[in-house]
């Protein structure tokens, strides 16, 4: 789950670097870790030198949530080699247990997240599939036909929403029984196939690691002591401590009708202009994909996050409230998010990765057709490969969305800059 994206991910255009050794590293380090999981030692550095890229320049964006999950699961596999190695003790159960507890906690934290806002009370979940729309998710159908499809949800909006809080915050009482084990990990599992469905958010890997714990403890004999009361109760405080040691997100906001995308317009050496798919920035793709740049809006405000979000109750009133484009417009005047330095940073990403790519093409194209599914899927159409191409220039626009409860508009289409693309990226 781990190796692969890593081994199998873009050339990295932005540090004109394929970094061939730490792959081919990480992908030998697999089949040792299977003879012999002492090796998970070696594995997880060189998993955190590869992700360390994806992160620089810091442009924004949780990108790297659903990796975290299972690395920090083979985190704790890699502290019960320690323990070995120090004590001698083999013992399975423990880490076991440990694991559980952890999986637990990432949807424990989230469910206390959206418990803390009265997320049940003020949510729209029937707003989801707009907001994906706007990043591309469903792009094939027509703005009226993912209209269609949000009415049609929006009365189960009390089921959707009080599923999703029974099966996060049921996860603190995981280990009360073999069978609610096994019924709350296969409807976490069911969760993330609706966030994908209605969202275009593949959480894959996440899913990979709910399975697999799935899969270990279906074997009733082998863990015998896994559910009784001394564990379970040592299982409830652990994963209600969650914030102190799991490290798992804060999944709680409310959904708006208002979404903020952001569309890369190239120029190519014939004159045409193209629109670049997240796809083109690989291993950036999740990075534009998620495209949280609210910060490069000098003019206004953006109150609200990606994927039109927010933890404002009085927004979201006067959000919900709206149904004109001035009345949304109106409510830009919240504090302004713009940050010059980020926004250089992110022009300058852009700027080096193409002219780089300019130079050395598409590089290590094979390999990434090797890749696993994206965390973010786009069915927006946009240039995804360079090939013979020379691109020279590109707008960064900014697109306003907003739904008035029956029709999904673009309000306002803002261009924010154009980045000249230099024939050579100066070394300095």
């Amino acid at each position: 789950l781990i190796a692969w994206p890593f081994v199998t991910m873009g050339f990295n255009h932005y540090f004109d670097q394929g970094y061939l050794p730490d792959r081919a590293i990480l992908a030998l380090l697999v089949p040792l870790i299977w003879w012999r999981p002492v090796f998970l030692l070696a594995f997880l550095p060189v998993v955190y030198i590869l992700m360390g890229q994806i992160v620089q320049p810091d442009v924004g964006g949780t990108v790297l949530a659903h990796k975290l999950q299972v690395i920090h699961a083979l985190g704790v596999v890699a502290a019960a080699v320690l323990v070995h190695a120090c004590t001698g003790q083999r013992s399975t159960v423990p880490v076991v247990f440990l694991l559980t507890c952890f999986v637990a906690a990432q949807y424990w934290q989230p469910a206390l997240a959206k418990l803390q806002l009265d997320w049940l009370s003020n949510n729209e979940l029937h707003l989801v599939p707009l907001a994906g729309y706007t990043s591309g998710w469903l792009a094939f159908l027509t703005p009226e036909q993912i209209v269609d499809f949000a009415q049609t949800l929006k009365p189960l909006d009390p089921v959707l929403g009080w599923f999703t809080i029974v099966v996060e915050a049921g996860c603190v009482f995981l280990l009360w029984n073999r069978s609610l084990t096994l019924a709350l990990l296969a409807a976490v599992i069911a969760f993330h196939v609706g966030v994908l469905a209605l969202y275009g958010l593949f959480f894959w890997t996440w899913i990979g690691l709910d399975v697999a714990l799935l899969i270990v403890l279906w074997r009733k004999d082998r863990w015998p002591d896994l559910h009784k009361p001394i564990p379970f109760a040592a299982s409830v405080v652990l994963i209600l401590a969650a914030p102190l040691w799991a490290g798992a997100p804060l999944l709680g906001w409310y959904e708006t009708p208002l979404f903020y995308t952001y569309r890369f317009d190239v120029v190519a050496e014939d004159g045409h202009v193209e629109t670049l798919h997240p796809d083109f920035f690989s291993p950036y793709e999740a990075v534009f994909g998620f495209a949280s740049f609210g910060y490069t809006s000098a003019d206004h405000g953006v109150p609200v996050a990606t994927h039109g979000v927010t933890r404002d109750t009085n927004l979201l009133r006067s959000l919900q409230a709206a149904r004109t484009p001035a009345q949304i417009l109106d409510l830009e005047g919240a504090p302004n998010r713009y940050d010059p330095d980020r926004s250089d940073r992110l022009y300058g990403l852009v700027r080096d990765y193409i002219a780089n790519r300019n130079r050395s093409g598409d590089r290590l194209a094979w390999l990434r057709r090797l890749r696993p599914p994206p965390q973010i899927v786009s069915h927006a159409p946009g240039l995804r490969k360079l090939g013979e191409a020379q691109l020279h220039e590109v707008t960064v626009v900014e697109l306003t969305w907003f739904y008035d409860g029956e029709t999904l508009s673009r309000i306002r289409e803002l261009e924010l800059t154009q980045i000249e693309i230099p024939t050579r990226v100066d070394a300095g």
